[in-house]
Parts: structure tokens; C-alpha cells; sequence
């Protein structure tokens, strides 16, 4: 059995989504929960609708004061950190050579500097107890081609899933996992916004899934909360494909 009973978890970007569930997950398997977003987000509603467990701070991932300022508040509130999920991020898409710098420059800022911010201070207050960290990639950030124009998700998601491995490695004999997890296609309000502008290619990519069907963001939010607790003691410097087998089909 999974328990992260005992612990505390922080989880950016977890207004809605993914990083919700991913907070619903971790307050089930009996963690107190730091649900993190943006200051303009819905985080406080979410958080309250998740229960007593669960408790909102703004955080803006690309404000290393903020990112430290704020992990501050949360061990002062809820106690050391034993778990940080690094899953705030961002997808505009377009074509590469139309692209726009400014853009791209946001992409990388949140995905994969924000990620990067977020895993470094988690490490310097984990350093000496040691702890587990998920970040949250992508399939996109695999080495699997894809008919989206996505390039700089793509871009910072593989770099987010190097950072794993390199971290991993780098903190293993702190006592601090790293680990990422890919997801596949999510039943999210992204992926609405691709079926309402574009349903031929939300169609294409149900089809494109051996199960046939999109995930649910509970199915992450348990690959992670395994990633997370004692029972994935032995796991560091991966990245685990929750993709339906989409990368190996």
C-alpha cells in the first residue's frame, strides 16, 4: 500500500488539472498539502473544495525569492518538507519558424527555469533529511516525433526530464529522489481547448493511444504520489512514461 502519511507535499501549478488531482492524491494517502499556483488563480477555491488537508499559497515559479520566501511559510505551517512536485507549466503552440521570442522566452522562464528554481531550493531544504521530488515532463519532451507545433514545450519538457537524471544522480547519497513523470494525453482543460478549436486532432490523438482512450488526471496524480512515497525508495533519475503506451507504440 502507498501511504504518505506524515509527510508534506508541496505541488505547483495546481489549480486545476493535473496538479489538482495530483493534490486530491496526496491528501487521500494522508499528506498535509501546499497547493501552489499563482496569486490570480483559482488555488484558494480548489483548495478549500479538497479539504482541510489541503492549503493554497500563491507562488509565482519564476521569482526565486517568492519560490523561497514561500517553501518558507509552508514548513513554518505545515512542517519540513518531505515531498515537492514541479509540475507548473505552460503549452502555446505554433509553428517553430513563426515562433515568437517572447514566447518562447515564457515557456522556457515557467517549464523549465521555474522547474529548475523550484527543485533547487526544495533540495537546499531537503539537504540532510532527505526527501523526494517529482517534475513533471511530457511526452512531448521524449524522444517521440510529434505532428503538433509544439517546439518550445517540447523543448523544456526533455530538458525537464534531463534535469531529473542529472539531479537524480547528483543528490542521490543526499537521500533525495528525483524523479519525472510524462504524461500522455490528459482529460484537462488544455486538451478541451484542442477539442473545441481542432477535433480532427484531439480525434487523431485518441486514436493514436493503444488504450484508446485520453487519461484521467487521477492517473498521473498516482504514478506521482507513487514516485513521492517509500515505496519508490529505490527509484531516482528516472522518467516514467504515463502515457497509455503511446511513446513505445
Amino acid at each position: 500500500m502507498i501511504s504518505l502519511a506524515d509527510k508534506t507535499i508541496l505541488v505547483t501549478g495546481a489549480a486545476g488539472g493535473i496538479g489538482s488531482a495530483m493534490c486530491r492524491t496526496c491528501a487521500d494517502l494522508g499528506a498535509k498539502v501546499a497547493l501552489t499556483d499563482l496569486a490570480d488563480s483559482d488555488g484558494g477555491d480548489v483548495a478549500d473544495d479538497l479539504g482541510e488537508r489541503v492549503t493554497f499559497y500563491a507562488m509565482d515559479v519564476t521569482d526565486q525569492d517568492d519560490i523561497r520566501n514561500t517553501m518558507e511559510r509552508v514548513e513554518g505551517d505545515l512542517g519540513p518538507l518531505s515531498g515537492v512536485v514541479a509540475n507548473a507549466g505552460i503549452a502555446p503552440t505554433g509553428p517553430t519558424m513563426d515562433y515568437p521570442k517572447d514566447t518562447w522566452d515564457k515557456v522556457i522562464a515557467i517549464n523549465q527555469t521555474g522547474v529548475f528554481l523550484t527543485a533547487q531550493e526544495a533540495g537546499h531544504r531537503m539537504n540532510g533529511r532527505g526527501g523526494a521530488l517529482v517534475l513533471t515532463s511530457s511526452i512531448a519532451g521524449l524522444s517521440v516525433v510529434h505532428p503538433e507545433t509544439h517546439i518550445a514545450y517540447g523543448a523544456s519538457k526533455a530538458a525537464v526530464a534531463h534535469m531529473a537524471a542529472l539531479m537524480g544522480v547528483e543528490w542521490a547519497q543526499k537521500g533525495i529522489r528525483v524523479n519525472a513523470v510524462a504524461p500522455g494525453y490528459v482529460d484537462t482543460p488544455i486538451l478541451d481547448a484542442v477539442k473545441k478549436d481542432d477535433p480532427e486532432m484531439a480525434e487523431e490523438w485518441v486514436d493514436a493511444m493503444p488504450i484508446k482512450r485520453v487519461l484521467r488526471p487521477e492517473e498521473i496524480a498516482n504514478v506521482t504520489a507513487f514516485l513521492l512515497s517509500d515505496a519508490a525508495s529505490a527509484i531516482t533519475g528516472a522518467t516514467i512514461a504515463a502515457d497509455g503506451g503511446y511513446s513505445k507504440a
